[in-house]
């Protein structure tokens, strides 16, 4: 039977002496798969998942990797759009210089699928491209990509 799949903070590692060397008073605990584990096309024999306290990139030396701060998941965030209700607003000399020009989770379609948006677009002039991605509530999931031409 093949070894378990060695990680060190979720780093594969395939030389265990250098993990076994590692000070184990740095290890803040030990996470096992004890069972068959199948990814892709690979099947592995367990999984064996040393975490740290703090990270420590002196033990992925070697290993061609990258080590870099990673937020997680964010909290929700607002993207300005300009809303131009009143005749100063629409004469105002400040520029819109936006490169997102609208950005919203929350959209909801009718029964057919559609929806109508409305938002203002950047004061620089050039060719834009619209991203539009969105799920159906069991799951499937669609993109469409246009562009269009601010003069």
């Amino acid at each position: 039977m093949d070894d378990p799949l060695t990680l060190f903070n979720s780093v594969p590692v395939f030389e265990t002496n250098k993990i076994m060397q590692y000070d184990p008073l740095k290890v803040e605990k030990i996470e096992v798969v004890k069972r068959r584990y199948f990814y892709g096309p690979s099947t592995i024999n367990g999984i064996v998942n040393f975490v740290t306290y703090q990270p420590d990139a002196t033990m992925l030396s070697g290993l061609n990797a990258v080590v870099f701060d990673y937020e997680g998941l964010q909290f929700d965030r607002e993207f300005y759009s300009p809303v131009y209700d009143s005749q100063d607003q629409i004469n105002s000399r400040l520029p819109d210089f936006r490169n997102v020009l609208y950005w919203s989770p929350e959209i909801k379609t009718g029964p057919q699928g559609k929806t109508e948006l409305n938002f203002y677009t950047s004061d620089l002039k050039g060719r834009y491209m619209v991203v539009v991605q969105g799920m159906t509530a069991d799951g499937k999931t669609g993109s469409h990509f246009l562009t269009f031409t601010v003069k």
